[in-house]
């Protein structure tokens, strides 16, 4: 009986301790600080997040058609929005350098302003974000399925 009652400790402690093992090893993503971490960080963490799914070939948004809200009836289909813009298959990460702020700032300084949206030449493009985090700011493709999830993790971040 007395053996039996040190196996049924032993056991009891070594099955405590796997699972708090267990338990540290899966607590998702590490948590980036906005204000700190890399443009590359948060890539990371939205792709540890199941939410980027390939980060290899993203699309370059400052030269590309479609991304804004053109109010000029043509003339305004493209427009640098800021120093890295890069859409996800449908998550679009914006970036701004603050630490060396340039012609871009502006569009960064319209996101206070304005809820959310990024007013390119006083209003001649415009682009809704669905949040703004540090020097970062996240938007979606009208098809992308998981928006609640990349907006939680984006709003998970520290700034």
């Amino acid at each position: 009986m007395k053996n039996y009652k040190h196996i049924l400790t032993i056991t009891a402690i070594a099955v405590t301790f796997l699972l708090t093992l267990w338990g540290c090893g899966n607590s998702g993503p590490k948590v980036p600080n906005a204000e700190t971490a890399s443009y590359d960080d948060i890539v990371a963490y939205l792709k540890d997040g199941g939410v980027i799914t390939d980060d290899k070939n993203p699309a370059d948004i400052n030269n590309a058609e479609g991304y804004v809200t053109d109010n000029t009836g043509g003339d305004f289909p493209s427009a640098e929005i800021a120093d890295k813009a890069w859409d996800y298959d449908g998550l679009y990460l914006f970036w701004w350098d603050l630490e060396n702020p340039g012609d871009l700032k502006g569009n960064y300084d319209s996101l206070a302003n304005n809820n959310g949206v990024i007013v390119i030449a006083g209003g001649a493009a415009v682009l809704e974000t669905a949040g703004y985090n540090g020097p970062f700011a996240i938007a979606f493709s009208e098809d992308y399925a998981q928006k609640d999830k990349a907006l939680e993790l984006f709003q998970a971040m520290p700034e």
